[in-house]
């Protein structure tokens, strides 16, 4: 009788909460709601906000089926005291949809998409505002898996096209159509394969990546795209080659081959981790290069050559490894030194 009862005493409490949670929903459709506490949306669930404020204090879950809409000039506020306080995260065939609407935390966090999750943008805005600029707001993390992501005519702070947690599986479809991003950051890694040709960041870009052919786990469209930065992290054994492009920061990493010509490169990210023995690097500097090579395949690293094409700035990080620097030329203090074990 008492596990009865212990049974019973469950199944109410299940039943407040969730009809706690649907009156929260009400009124979030009536007038604004304040939610503090993690906020979990399963089956079928749905918050709608249509032409109402939702501030919300804490993580948000959507799995299964759940819908977060926000539409109509309504607004999610993701309330934070810092950056990364709390997270929002979709699983299963969930959804979020942002039309004619706003997004936003004056805080940066992110929103990671897994599984056959889909994100729509629609004349939204998703940023921190003009006031944060890319310190704050969201950083729309695609984890490969079947997510579809799309934006129109939206606006975003950062696009960050990674890989799932599990392998390189994946067949993330991520398609932008004007508007604009603040910062776009595609991740190669495996053994993929990529010509990134005219991703030039300061202006309108109109690209096509897709999956056939390179090993990646996302195939990426934009058209007429207004980009401020774009990163590029090549790792593991991708090969990628970047021509007359422009980009903010370029990291090498892994036993990757990447290719430079007739580019443009804000600050070069040199990692020396899990080498063996002495590394040396030759005619370190700024400034145009004519032809330059790093190749750190005899310590198990990555090869990188650089044709035709400037660096600004360097930043070097040694790691565990020592590392001796010849032929130095002078470079107005444009180089980062982290860990210091260089010479």
């Amino acid at each position: 009788m008492k596990k009865r009862h212990l049974l019973y005493l469950v199944f109410f409490l299940l039943g407040v909460l969730n009809a706690s949670f649907l009156v929260s929903v009400a009124r979030a459709q009536q007038g604004g709601e304040f939610h503090e506490g993690p906020l979990v949306l399963t089956g079928d669930q749905q918050l709608i906000l249509d032409g109402t404020v939702f501030h919300q204090r804490g993580n948000v879950e959507l799995h299964d089926n759940a819908q977060l809409v926000v539409r109509n000039g309504g607004t999610f506020d993701f309330v934070q005291d810092y950056h990364e306080q709390y997270y929002i995260s979709l699983h299963g065939n969930s959804r979020i949809v942002v039309e004619d609407a706003t997004i936003w935390s004056e805080h940066r966090y992110y929103v990671d998409l897994n599984d056959a999750a889909q994100v729509r943008l629609n004349n939204a805005t998703a940023t921190a505002g003009p006031s944060r600029g890319s310190e704050g707001g969201a950083i729309w993390t695609v984890h490969g898996g079947q997510v579809v992501f799309e934006a129109i005519e939206s606006a975003i702070d950062m696009l960050y096209l990674t890989y799932p947690f599990t392998g390189s599986e994946g067949q993330a479809q991520v398609s932008v159509v004007g508007g604009s991003i603040d910062q776009l950051s595609p991740d190669f890694d495996f053994a993929a394969t990529a010509i990134l040709e005219g991703w030039r960041q300061g202006g309108v870009m109109s690209i096509a990546l897709t999956r056939e052919g390179t090993g990646l786990p996302y195939s990426l469209t934009m058209e007429g795209v207004q980009v401020g930065a774009i990163t590029v992290w090549v790792r593991g054994q991708a090969k990628v080659t970047i021509k007359d492009s422009h980009i903010s920061q370029l990291r090498p990493d892994g036993q990757a081959e990447v290719r430079v010509i007739d580019s443009h490169i804000d600050q070069l990210v040199s990692n020396f981790d899990n080498l063996s023995g002495e590394v040396v690097v030759e005619g370190l500097r700024t400034g145009h290069f004519d032809s330059w090579v790093l190749d750190l395949r005899s310590q198990g690293g990555y090869v990188l050559s650089i044709e035709d094409s400037v660096v600004d700035s360097h930043v070097i990080r040694p790691f565990q490894v020592r590392i001796t620097i010849r032929r130095v030329r002078p470079m107005n203090g444009l180089v980062t030194f982290q860990r210091n074990q260089c010479t």
